[in-house]
C-alpha cells in the first residue's frame, strides 16, 4: 500500500497543506509551494552561545562512556523552547521549537 500526503487526516496545517490538498488531484501527485519571492531576507547570522562553568545537575561521569578519557573542556546550557517564527516574509508565522527558542539555534 503506497501512502502519500493524503492518506494522513489534516490537522489545521495552515495554507501549506490546503494547497497541497487542492494541487494533489491535478496531474498526479504533484505538489507545490506556496508562491514567494526568493532572497527578501538576509541570511541569518545565528548568535555564539556563552559557555558557562557549571551544570546544575553536574554531569554523573558514570553515565557516560569514557567521561575520564575525554572529560568535558566547556558547558553549554541551551533550552529547547516553543517560539513562534516567520520563514518568509510573505508566509505566516510558525510555531517552532528551537534552541533557546530561536531558530536558528546559536553557534559554539
Amino acid at each position: 500500500m503506497k501512502l502519500g500526503l493524503m492518506s494522513f487526516p489534516v490537522l489545521n496545517w495552515g495554507p501549506s497543506v490546503a494547497l497541497a490538498r487542492t494541487n494533489a488531484g491535478k496531474g498526479g501527485d504533484a505538489v507545490t509551494s506556496p508562491p514567494t519571492r526568493p532572497f527578501v531576507v538576509e541570511l541569518p547570522i545565528p548568535p555564539v552561545a556563552q559557555a558557562v562553568q557549571t551544570l546544575e545537575p553536574a554531569p554523573d561521569p558514570a553515565a557516560h562512556q569514557r567521561y575520564s578519557e575525554f572529560p568535558p573542556r566547556m558547558f553549554y546550557e541551551i533550552h529547547q523552547r516553543e517560539a513562534k517564527h516567520s520563514f518568509h516574509p510573505y508566509l505566516p508565522e510558525n510555531l517552532i521549537w528551537g534552541f533557546d527558542g530561536i531558530f536558528p539555534g546559536p553557534t559554539f
